[in-house]
């Protein structure tokens, strides 16, 4: 039996590592405004993970801690002691690339809406929270999720003034295009690709030793 070529060998494990390969899934992030100072106004303290708050009309986004400045009873955090809200009744987050989702955890007096828009600032998505959902009626810590196909690059929260309160915010980024082949995946073919040329210029008559008689 023939025995198979080295750089075919090489070829044919690179198929079966990228057909077996697992889909890398988007990453879901949450910022849980844990590490903020009770009443630190909240703008770029996230744009390491590429979001930006901010509050329209000259409002301020304000983180709050449970046993300070909050009232728990009220607006009993979803998780840690700290969450962050509007003076004027509005949040607004940016995102520096496109999301797939943007959601939160939300305690509110009454009614709340959330408005996600697209890459040319249209709106993509909408939901709204009605009544009232908090520590005082209703169901406290009430998740609210926004998502659109085409991605989402700012949010608008708006409701009550200094009378909703949002806590970990979760957003997960917009996956490839169909077709777009993955970086680890690009990586594994520039690994085999490198190994069959080392190969041929390895084994090729050029640098092959030559027997004396």
């Amino acid at each position: 039996m023939q025995k198979m070529p080295g750089s075919l060998w090489i070829l044919f494990a690179m198929v079966v590592v990228l057909a077996t390969a697992t889909p890398v899934r988007a990453a879901v992030s949450v910022i849980d405004f844990e590490g903020l100072a009770d009443n630190e106004v909240v703008t770029e303290q996230f744009a390491g993970q590429n979001v930006h708050f901010s509050a329209p009309l000259a409002g301020q986004t304000t983180a709050v801690q449970a046993g300070l400045s909050l009232n728990e009873v009220e607006f009993p955090p979803h998780s840690g002691v700290t969450v962050v809200l509007s003076d004027i009744g509005t949040i607004e987050v940016v995102f520096d690339a496109l999301q797939a989702s943007v959601a939160g955890f939300f305690n509110h007096a009454s009614s709340i809406t959330l408005t996600a828009f697209g890459a040319l600032d249209d709106v993509v998505d909408t939901e709204t929270s009605s009544g009232q959902n908090d520590g005082l009626g209703g169901t406290p810590n009430v998740f609210i999720e926004t998502s659109a196909a085409t991605g989402i690059r700012r949010l608008t929260i708006v409701g009550p003034s200094d009378a909703f309160t949002l806590d970990d915010l979760t957003f997960s980024p917009l996956p490839p295009p169909p077709g777009t082949v993955p970086e680890p995946e690009i990586e594994l073919i520039g690994f085999f690709l490198f190994a069959l040329a080392l190969r041929r210029a390895c084994c090729s008559p050029a640098t092959r030793p030559q027997l004396t008689a």
